[in-house]
């Protein structure tokens, strides 16, 4: 009866948690997902069971990343870090990401992974960073045509893919 108790109290936890959670095996094939899993990536867990994490949600430019990933968390170790993964739609999404083993009976039988959608923080660090930026353009020159060059040369890359000042002469 604990038993069943501590399984219910777990499966609890597990599909109501705010973050994505991914249990895989050590070839990193996903055993099962949480509710948010499948609401972040917008896989559904049959979709997403017996695939290869990394196949599914890893752009292929970061795979090297997941497959490092997988493996040392496969020799037992945690691995935190922040990173960049892929929605089943192709956008993609700035992610926190935890990875510990699963020890059962003292050996590691398969790994978690908890990712946590962090593309709003790093967008407003972004902003403020630009905003920081601006400010410190804004006070280098009293010549007005300077300053514009630099707040335009800023905000090109960043802010937009054009920019054209036009000056009128009073």
């Amino acid at each position: 009866a604990e038993l069943e108790v501590q399984k219910t109290y777990f499966a609890e936890l597990f599909e109501s948690a705010p973050e994505a959670i991914v249990v895989v095996d050590h070839d990193d094939v996903i055993l099962d997902v949480n509710g948010e899993f499948t609401r972040m990536f917008g896989y559904t867990v049959e979709e997403a069971v017996g695939s290869a994490a990394m196949d599914l949600i890893a752009p292929d430019e970061l795979r090297g990343e997941a497959h490092d990933i997988t493996r040392r968390v496969s020799r037992g170790e945690s691995v935190s870090i922040e990173t960049e993964r892929q929605r089943k739609d192709g956008t993609r999404l700035d992610v926190s990401l935890l990875c510990r083993p699963i020890h059962v009976g003292g050996e590691s039988s398969a790994a978690y992974g908890i990712y946590r959608d962090i593309t709003e923080r790093r967008r407003t660090e972004k902003g403020l960073r630009f905003l920081a930026e601006a400010g410190r353009v804004l006070a280098s020159s009293l010549d007005y045509e300077e300053t514009l060059r630099g707040l335009a040369r800023l905000a090109v890359p960043d802010v937009a893919d054009f920019c054209l000042i036009d000056i009128l002469d009073e």
